[in-house]
């Protein structure tokens, strides 16, 4: 039952790595679900099993993309110092986009049309920043969700500006580190 399961598992992955790429590579006209089985080997019925259809196919890819960058962000550990650990969630979110352009693509990069952006799938984008909220109320920050919406809008402005080749890595990196940095300092503290 495992090999079963195993290679339906196998099978799906296949599926959307083989849709995100025509996408990312073709654009939407060219996410043909005949295209997709014949790259992978299989029949338009399993998708259609699998996914429903077309729509579910980009409901699927939208959500995970969301899925790697949220398994990503709650492997990190919790580090003692918790400014230490926004920092590293901030890399992360970072790693996750340059290792998983593909999917990051199709996640933000609106690819397709807006039916994927439902109700459910974004709060399922959002469920990976529960962890930095709660890391930024354990640093005390006064607003730890304000706060990790302007972090996580902030580092995505900067990831996009690295996939396009307007900035290095060295200079992307210092800029999610100035984010973080910023994002820690008190009010008080900014005149």
């Amino acid at each position: 039952m495992s090999q079963i399961i195993d290679a339906v598992e196998e099978k799906r992955a296949s599926i959307l790595e083989a849709a995100a790429s025509l996408l990312t590579e073709e654009g939407f006209h060219a996410l043909s679900l005949r295209r997709i089985a014949a790259q992978v080997g299989t029949s338009t019925q399993a998708i259609y099993t699998l996914f429903g259809g077309k729509e579910g196919l980009m409901d699927a890819l939208f959500i995970e993309g969301f899925r790697r960058l949220g398994a990503a962000i709650e492997a990190v550990p919790t580090e003692e110092d918790p400014q230490k650990h926004v920092l590293r969630l901030a890399q992360v979110y970072r790693e996750t986009a340059l290792t998983n352009r593909k999917f990051y693509a199709v996640t933000f990069g609106r690819l397709f049309p807006a039916s994927s952006n439902t109700q459910q799938n974004r709060q399922k984008a959002w469920e990976p920043f529960h962890v930095l909220v709660e890391a930024l109320r354990k640093c005390g920050v006064a607003d730890p969700a304000k706060s990790a919406s302007a972090l996580w809008s902030a580092s995505h402005g900067v990831v996009s500006l690295e996939l396009a080749g307007m900035l290095t890595p060295i200079e992307a990196q210092n800029l999610i580190t100035h984010l973080v940095l910023t994002i820690m300092v008190p009010k008080s503290d900014i005149k």
